[in-house]
């Protein structure tokens, strides 16, 4: 049972890293940029001087001009992710139900419960940011 948990995880790894919608490696910031901008200097916008794409000249000021942006993008990665490791979850404790012996299938039903619990507090979340959102009438979007 150890190797089908070490194989749904290596799995799970493969497709988060397949299908992640993150930013490439080309996207991670690369060293400032030239022409007087030092980041070490004080009262420097460190999103002027840093580039998300050195072959475009792309800076990150352009991409995420306010900090919400970036923070939406990462929420929802965390969603994606999330909904994904759920879902291996409870393949994972079905293989376990059907395979194991009565005290497998009752860890099973006991990761099943608690991967359900986990789809209702990101549902809860999602629709609370929701609710913040119509209220306050801010910027988010998720």
């Amino acid at each position: 049972m150890k190797k089908l948990a070490r194989s749904f995880a290596i799995l799970l790894g493969l497709c988060v890293f397949l299908v992640s919608p993150l930013p490439s490696m080309a996207a991670v910031a690369q060293p400032p940029v030239g022409g007087g901008c030092d980041p070490t200097q004080p009262n420097v916008k460190l999103s002027d001087c840093y580039l998300l794409n050195s072959e475009t000249g792309t800076k990150v000021a352009t991409t995420f001009s306010k900090p919400t942006d970036l923070i939406n993008l990462i929420v929802r990665n965390v969603f994606i992710f999330a909904g994904i490791m759920i879902f291996f979850t409870i393949l994972l404790a079905g293989f376990q139900f059907q395979t194991g012996g009565a005290k497998s299938k009752d860890k099973a039903l006991e990761t099943i419960k608690t991967a359900l619990i986990g789809i209702v507090v990101m549902f809860a979340a999602f629709w609370i940011v929701q609710i913040v959102k119509v209220i306050t009438g801010a910027d988010i979007n998720l």
